[in-house]
């Protein structure tokens, strides 16, 4: 965050928490090109993009009656008609700032660098972000409290939905209390401490609640009154599709932590180059993930699969199967995975490695992982 010397003991402590909750950068995460790295070397974190955006009021702070004439507009024509202008008790800041960058914005896409995304711009890019439009919401009982939108909108739905399933998970543990819950949207939706994520289509919506006034119980009440009502009514505007991409839709329900999925559009991950959905398991104490590969040619994205060292081919299951040992990283725990294919569908079970600790004895992390023979049955049936 930026700007600290100006904030008060408690709202300090709450932006490190909203900080701490979108830390991280899952190592499955699509790698950015060697070049782009090198210009501006993204952090090994995606810190909240909103508090490098500069105030989207020029007032001293919302009025009592700021939305007695039924609000402000957000003054982008590309984007207005997107924005609901009133959205419960609150309304856009009459007297607010709209911002855009990139295609048909006021600002370019090297500005979002220096002036929107503080560091992180090119994770964005690496999902395709192609504008950004900034302007806030204020209540209209004129107490102080606010609500800074991002809403980001990237070359494609697959690329928007990968990078709001980066602001969700990052390296959290969907088991955690403290992971952002789901909300009931058109699209997708998840709340954490005072900041709410939405997709829909190509767009990604990232709403930031504020109020410097109120304790941090009466704060966290108030974020989970409005954030789930301003993201159910801009859903319902914002274009479609609502649908998730392939690989996302591959992956089944049963079992799988609220939330706990991670899309990536393209790329290099650890499973190869295809567009992969990443989800996230729990059956009693035992973790587990799975993954789904949408490969326009799926025999060929197959054989990295039974190219990794080590790989040992596995009869019965699907069309051909394959069990591989993965490590994300050097230090990590190396994870068993069970992948088959059947036609163009593949899908992998493998252990959860945010629970395991690669310097205990196997006997320890058994506990937590399903076995082998588990791990076949699992792909067997998934591709009946």
């Amino acid at each position: 965050m930026s700007a600290f010397s100006s904030i008060t003991p408690f709202r300090f402590s709450l932006l490190t928490e909203v900080t701490r909750l979108r830390v991280g950068s899952l190592a499955l995460a699509l790698c950015v090109s060697a070049t782009a790295c090198k210009k501006d070397e993204p952090k090994n974190d995606v810190t909240p993009a909103t508090s490098a955006i500069p105030s989207a009021t020029g007032s001293a702070g919302p009025s009592a009656n700021a939305c007695e004439a039924g609000g402000g507009e957000v003054a982008d024509a590309v984007t207005k008609k997107f924005i609901p202008r009133k959205s419960g008790n609150y309304c856009v800041d009459p007297t607010g700032e709209t911002r855009t960058y990139g295609e048909r914005g006021k600002f370019s896409m090297d500005e979002v660098c220096t002036t929107a995304f503080d560091g992180e711009c090119e994770v964005y890019k690496s999902y395709q972000l192609k504008r950004l439009t900034t302007f806030r919401y204020v209540d209209a009982a004129g107490k102080g409290s606010t609500v800074e939108v991002k809403l980001s909108e990237f070359s494609s739905p697959e690329g928007a939905y990968g990078m709001f399933t980066k602001r969700v998970v990052a390296e959290q543990d969907p088991a955690q209390p403290k992971f952002p819950r789901a909300v009931e949207v058109e699209g997708a939706g998840a709340i954490g401490s005072g900041v709410s994520y939405l997709w829909k289509g190509a767009y990604l919506a990232e709403l930031t609640y504020l109020n410097e006034e109120e304790t941090p119980d009466a704060f966290t009440k108030s974020a989970d009154v409005i954030l789930p009502v301003i993201m159910k009514d801009t859903a319902k505007l914002l274009p479609e599709p609502k649908k998730l991409p392939t690989a996302a839709l591959a992956l089944p329900n049963d079992k799988r932590l609220p939330n706990g999925l991670q899309f990536f559009p393209k790329g290099i991950t650890l499973f190869g180059a295809s567009p992969t959905g990443i989800g996230y398991f729990k059956s009693a104490e035992k973790r587990y993930r799975v993954v789904a590969i949408a490969a326009t040619d799926a025999k060929a994205a197959f054989k990295t699969l039974q190219a990794k060292a080590g790989a040992v081919a596995v009869k019965d299951v699907g069309e051909e199967a394959v069990v591989v040992v993965l490590q994300e990283a050097p230090g990590r725990p190396k994870c068993e995975y069970v992948f088959g294919r059947k036609g163009a569908q593949i899908l992998g079970v493998g252990d959860e490695d945010l629970v395991l600790d690669a310097k205990a004895p196997a006997d320890q992390q058994a506990p937590l992982k399903l076995t082998k023979d588990e791990k076949i049955a699992f792909v067997r049936d998934a591709l009946k």
